[in-house]
């Protein structure tokens, strides 16, 4: 057998350098076929493949190539990560801008960055982003009734999140019409499995509107955990005809070339058909060829076979390798998720500030760790530390996972990325035990990734903090845990959990005589109900809360109960009574100076008077509404009344004064990128001004 240099096999559990990127030929000229048709119109690659399939590796070298190879593409690449530790939301497209403004490879690419248009579209949308972050604020902040960790929107409230996925969409426009001849961008995505529900939805926004010269290459690892995300992706794509590449087990001329050029060895072919049916995957292979190695045996049948047990399980077989030094940094760092700050490994190994440099260097060498930027790290593969997971006595994994958050909490506000410190720590509160010092951190962070419709992270969170309020017996907060869980499972249509969780909720209120987190959760029912068409039960329940609301004083909530009960008689025809309730809200809004909750009442009580064809009425309330939200700057919900206020007109035939507002409010949908209520007031100005146009006949 051929000596191989050691330093070369040290690295072989890492993502493979570009340079020895060995295999996968059929895959690598499919991607690059297809990224040329990004000239004429933007494409989308999906590429797919099981732990260990080599995807990471394979975007690694399409980055490369498509950068470097003289006479290829020689455009610009970014690829980034998406992290695995959930909440992380939009940080990976910040990361996209950042790398976009920094990259001066192409002389072309700098100028086209240099363009005003694109420089302003790229500040808007840095700043959209900043805005966006939904774990701003002190860590631990204390929730300590029912009712204050609620997030229930009032009438008129709302996070607008439109402005974002149309903001990126006008960064890439405005760097497509930049790009000439055979010029593109492309931007990478690894491992997208891990991302956030925001983060998905804009991509699959992106993939709907890309334009041309933008490819986007994303990879993602098909398990059963995130086959329902692969789902969602692979529908976008069958819409565009988009490509999926699935890297499944390699070939016998990719195995050859995979061991000549990353080993230098030679392979027969009574071997190589062994490989094929038993190890094809990329990280056995390594593990296969690693293990020939240390044990100084030659690559023949022979061989593989004994070996073979050892090289199915790659993780095991790259730890028994390890020096112990290096193994006990592996059993210490292996609760912790990627990016891995160094003053965050040199805390959990206990290791001196004055030492640290040589930490840097050694983790630089190590086949256990990839350096990622800066000083940040990850494992250098994920199986290492699920392997390391698996195998450590729960009892071990506890007292790391204290340690950890004693780190976390030891870095604070010097950390680069406060998300991280106050997710992770929420994360290795739990796991280490620590119920009440978790319980108010998930519960807080539950709540701001539900207000930023990040359902999945958000629930479990909320579990989290469950669980944490019944080990310490805190009923309050076991109220609020179950209140945030309802709102959450409702936001997502599963309407009998959501009762279930509410209807504890309220048990425990009763039994505590907590008032105020009785009034929110009957509310909350009432809303349950009244979405399920259960009429009477949802009038039921508003009223309850309504009387207890009056009791104990709460003028805002009040006004938000009136406002749902005239929304049940609106949507069940009993229009005197739906006024009624409406007009003693918008009292109240106007007494207690709720300028937003005022506005939407005035809207419905348009409504209402629209719907019982008193226009005159209409109107009047719908412009005091578009007076109010302009007054307040929500352009969102002034061109659902503009749209309104042309209805109006058209239902009074003033065809004129109709078209005015619809064009009004299609401007304002078109500025905010609601493409549900552009197309919507496309269509009504379509409609209209065939009407107009028969009419003339």
């Amino acid at each position: 057998m051929n000596t191989i240099n050691h330093s070369k096999v040290q690295v072989t559990c890492r993502p493979c350098p570009p340079e020895e990127f060995a295999g996968r030929f059929a895959e690598r000229t499919q991607l690059i076929d297809i990224m040329r048709l990004a000239i004429q119109q933007g494409q989308t690659i999906l590429i797919t493949g099981a732990r260990g399939s080599g995807k990471t590796s394979f975007l690694d070298w399409a980055e490369y190539e498509i950068q470097n190879k003289p006479g290829g593409l020689e455009s610009p690449a970014i690829k980034i990560e998406f992290p695995e530790t959930p909440g992380m939301i939009l940080t990976s497209y910040k990361k996209i801008l950042t790398e976009l403004q920094g990259h001066r490879k192409f002389g072309w690419f700098k100028k086209a960055l240099a363009n005003s248009k694109v420089k302003k579209s790229i500040e808007v949308l840095l700043r959209i982003l900043e805005s966006a972050s939904p774990l701003a604020g002190p860590a631990g902040v204390v929730i300590k009734t029912g009712a204050a960790a609620t997030r229930g929107l009032l009438p008129g409230e709302t996070v607008d999140d439109s402005l974002l996925p149309s903001s990126f969409l006008t960064t890439l426009r405005s760097l497509s019409g930049e790009l000439k001849n055979n010029q593109i961008l492309t931007l990478l995505y690894d491992e997208v499995q891990w991302s956030s529900e925001p983060d998905l939805h804009l991509l699959k926004y992106l993939i709907r509107n890309l334009p041309p010269r933008i490819v986007l290459i994303i990879s993602f690892r098909l398990e059963t955990k995130s086959m329902a995300k692969y789902i969602e992706l692979r529908q976008e794509l069958d819409r565009f005809d988009y490509a999926e590449i699935r890297l499944s087990g390699m070939k016998a001329d990719e195995i050859k070339d995979f061991a000549m050029l990353r080993y230098g060895l030679s392979i027969d072919d009574q071997t190589t058909e062994f490989l094929i049916l038993n190890l094809d995957d990329p990280l056995c292979l390594v593990s296969c060829f690693n293990l020939l190695q240390r044990s100084n045996r030659e690559l023949n049948l022979v061989n593989v076979q004994e070996i073979l047990p050892d090289a199915v399980d790659p993780a095991r077989a790259i730890y028994s390798e390890l020096d112990q030094k290096w193994k006990d940094r592996l059993n210490s760092l292996c609760v912790l998720h990627p990016p891995l700050p160094l003053s965050l490994i040199a805390c959990m190994l206990k290791i001196e500030n004055t030492t640290i440099t040589r930490l840097q260097d050694e983790l630089n060498q190590s086949i256990v760790f990839r350096r990622l930027e800066r000083e940040a790290y990850d494992f250098a593969h994920h199986s290492l530390r699920e392997y390391k997971r698996n195998e450590l006595p729960e009892s071990v994994m506890i007292q790391l996972h204290v340690q950890a958050a004693r780190c976390f909490e030891v870095m604070g506000d010097t950390a680069p990325d406060e998300w991280l410190v106050d997710i992770s720590l929420a994360e290795h509160l739990f796991l280490g035990q620590e119920y009440e010092k978790a319980l108010e951190l998930n519960l807080r962070l539950g709540g701001l990734l539900y207000d930023r419709f990040d359902y999945d992270s958000a629930l479990q969170l909320t579990e989290r903090a469950k669980t944490c309020a019944e080990k310490t017996n805190d009923k309050i907060m076991l109220t609020g845990a179950l209140h945030q869980k309802g709102m959450i499972l409702q936001s997502t249509y599963k309407f009998r959990d959501s009762l279930a969780a509410y209807n504890k909720s309220l048990e425990i209120e009763q039994e505590i005589g907590d008032r105020a987190g009785e009034a929110s959760t009957l509310h909350q029912i009432g809303r349950v109900y009244q979405l399920t068409n259960r009429f009477e039960e949802a009038l039921e329940n508003y009223n309850k809360s309504l009387e207890i609301k009056r009791e104990i004083g709460n003028r805002a909530g009040e006004a938000s109960t009136l406002h749902q009960i005239g929304r049940v008689y609106e949507e069940t025809n009993r229009f005197e009574e739906a006024l009624e309730n409406y007009n003693k809200s918008l009292e109240i809004e106007q007494e207690i100076g709720d300028r937003a909750g005022e506005a939407q009442t005035l809207h419905q009580i348009g409504m209402v008077y629209e719907e019982t064809n008193r226009f005159e009425e209409a109107l009047e309330n719908y412009n005091k509404s578009l007076e109010i939200k302009r007054e307040i700057g929500n352009r969102a919900y002034e061109a659902q009344t503009l749209h309104q206020i042309g209805r109006v007109y058209e239902e009074t035939n003033r065809f004129e004064e109709a078209l005015e507002n619809y064009n009004k409010s299609l401007e304002m949908e078109r500025e905010i990128g609601n493409k549900s209520g552009e197309a919507i007031s496309v269509q009504t100005i379509k409609t209209l001004k065939e009407k107009m146009q028969k009419n003339q006949n």
